[in-house]
C-alpha cells in the first residue's frame, strides 16, 4: 500500500471515528449533560492510556513557552469538547459536525480577507 492510499485510509478512519463519537454523544445527551459525558470519556481514556503514559516527561518541559503551550492545549481540549457537547445538546449532530468541519475553511477565508 502506498503512502497516499494509507493517508486516505487514515483520513477515512478518523472521519468514521468522529461520526461515531458525535452520534454516541448525541445519544448519551438524552440521559446525561455534556460535562458528565466528557468526564466519563476522560476517565475511560485515562484508564486505557495510563499504563502507556510517562507523566514524568511533563516535568522535562523546558521554558515558559513550552508550559504556556501545554496549558493552552489542555484548556483548548476542555473548552473545545465542552462547547461541542453543549452544541449537540441544542442542534442535530449533522449540523454540529458540518459547522465543525467548515471552521478551518472559514478561518482561512477570514484570515486571507483581512477580517481577522
Amino acid at each position: 500500500m502506498g503512502a497516499y492510499a494509507k493517508g486516505v485510509l487514515l483520513c477515512a478512519a478518523g472521519s468514521m471515528a468522529w461520526v461515531c463519537y458525535a452520534v454516541a454523544q448525541k445519544l448519551l445527551s438524552a440521559q446525561f449533560g455534556p460535562q458528565q459525558i466528557l468526564l466519563l470519556i476522560y476517565a475511560a481514556s485515562a484508564a486505557v492510556f495510563l499504563p502507556f503514559a510517562e507523566p514524568a516527561h511533563i516535568g522535562s518541559l523546558d521554558g515558559t513557552l513550552a508550559w504556556v503551550c501545554f496549558v493552552y492545549c489542555c484548556l483548548n481540549t476542555l473548552i473545545g469538547y465542552g462547547s461541542f457537547g453543549e452544541a449537540l445538546k441544542h442542534w442535530e449532530a449533522s449540523k454540529v459536525s458540518a459547522v465543525t468541519t467548515l471552521l478551518p475553511v472559514f478561518t482561512v477565508i477570514f484570515l486571507c480577507s483581512g477580517i481577522m
